[in-house]
This record gives C-alpha cells, sequence and structure tokens, in this order.
C-alpha cells in the first residue's frame, strides 16, 4: 500500500511537470476529450429491453406477446381504494386528474388519452390473458389449476 508521502510526492511531481509545460496538459486533454468522444459516439443504444433477457422456450413466447402488444408505447395509470367504500372518492379524484392532465399537457405531447375502457376493449384484454395463461402461471400454480379441472371434468361425466 502506498504511503500518503509517496501519494502526495506523485501527485506533486505531475503538477509541477504540467506546470512548466501547458500546452503538453492542454494538448493531452484534447486528445482525451476527443477519444472519449470518438468511443462515445460509437454506444448504439436499444430500446427493446427484451434482448437483455435470458432466451429460453418461456421467455420467448413471453417477449413474442410482448412485441405484439399493441399497448406497450402506452402509459397506464391504474387507480384503485384500499377498500371499497371510497369507490365515489376514487372515482372524483381519478376524475380530476384526469381533467388536470388535459389542462397542463399541450395537444402535440400525446396522441390520444383513454380515460375509461370500454367493455369490448376490456374483453380483448382478458382474451389475450386467458389464450396465454400457462405463461403467467408458475409451475405450482399450474399444477394446481389442472388439478381443478380435472376435478371440475370427473364431477361433470359423473
Amino acid at each position: 500500500m502506498l504511503s500518503l508521502n509517496t501519494m502526495f510526492n506523485f501527485s506533486y511531481f505531475i503538477y509541477s511537470f504540467f506546470q512548466k509545460r501547458k500546452v503538453i496538459f492542454i494538448l493531452l486533454i484534447l486528445i482525451a476529450c476527443g477519444a472519449l468522444g470518438f468511443f462515445a459516439s460509437k454506444i448504439k443504444l436499444e430500446e427493446d429491453i427484451t434482448r437483455f433477457v435470458p432466451s429460453d422456450k418461456n421467455s420467448q413466447s413471453i417477449n413474442s406477446i410482448l412485441d405484439n402488444l399493441k399497448s406497450k408505447d402506452k402509459l397506464i395509470v391504474h387507480a384503485s381504494a384500499k377498500n371499497g367504500e371510497n369507490i365515489d372518492q376514487l372515482i372524483a379524484q381519478t376524475d380530476s386528474v384526469y381533467s388536470r392532465i388535459q389542462q397542463k399537457l399541450s395537444k402535440e405531447d400525446y396522441i390520444d388519452i383513454t380515460y375509461t375502457l370500454s367493455d369490448d376493449r376490456m374483453q380483448q384484454v382478458y382474451d389475450v390473458f386467458y389464450h396465454n395463461l400457462p405463461l403467467f402461471l408458475e409451475e405450482k400454480e399450474e399444477v394446481l389449476c389442472l388439478h381443478k379441472v380435472f376435478i371440475q371434468q370427473i364431477l361433470f361425466i359423473s
């Protein structure tokens, strides 16, 4: 481990070296900034975060679902109440948030605001979820669901 005196002497040597040779110091700074700028310009930013997920059968299925979602570029705000008694207050607060968003944002900032979902749209969400249910379940939950379905089929047959 370097002693404090050694580090001080080294720092003082660098300081005194460049104090006498300011042109060399400025050139080194410019070369370092140019090299950093060059390498920074070679960075390619990737917006598809699914490429960072390991590629196995389950994650490929989830990634294909996420790629085909029309709502992947949308911001979804979900409001809920702690108990079912304050529903009217929750509706009033969400109405207030919706009106403030429309007042504060200009029309150029967004394409459309969907304040409530139609029944058809909600049915589409449920359909996607139910058709891909095994992807959303863990192994224990999947076995439990299969067991319940099996019991229901036996009861239906008898």
